[in-house]
């Protein structure tokens, strides 16, 4: 839910890692106005993202790079096979998700 508020806020995290997805001892109430429409399914916040140095605002126009940001062991394949062919790359909300599936591992 919170790399969905980065998105619908316009960012991209670009940095999903194990210690950039932390998890508070006791959850809190969740109060914000750009998720309201999961109201009816989100009240208390569980954890949050953080480390937001590498985050871009997607919304504006990138131009692919060969550059490297986010931590490589939690990258997705897609930006892994695009680096070691050495071709330029945007990273997307869908590199961010499918990081998420390497911190959960």
């Amino acid at each position: 839910i919170g790399h969905l508020h980065w998105y619908l806020e316009g960012f991209l995290q670009r940095d999903v890692a194990f210690g950039n997805v932390l998890r508070l001892k006791i959850p809190q109430l969740f109060i914000n106005r750009s998720l309201a429409f999961l109201g009816k399914y989100l009240d208390t916040c569980s954890g949050f993202i953080n480390d937001a140095d590498l985050a871009v605002e997607w919304r504006k126009v990138r131009v692919p790079g060969k550059d490297r940001s986010g931590t490589l062991p939690f990258l997705s394949l897609r930006i892994l096979e695009e680096w070691c062919e050495n071709q330029p790359v945007v990273q997307t909300a869908i590199d961010d998700l499918a990081s998420f599936f390497w911190v959960l591992l």
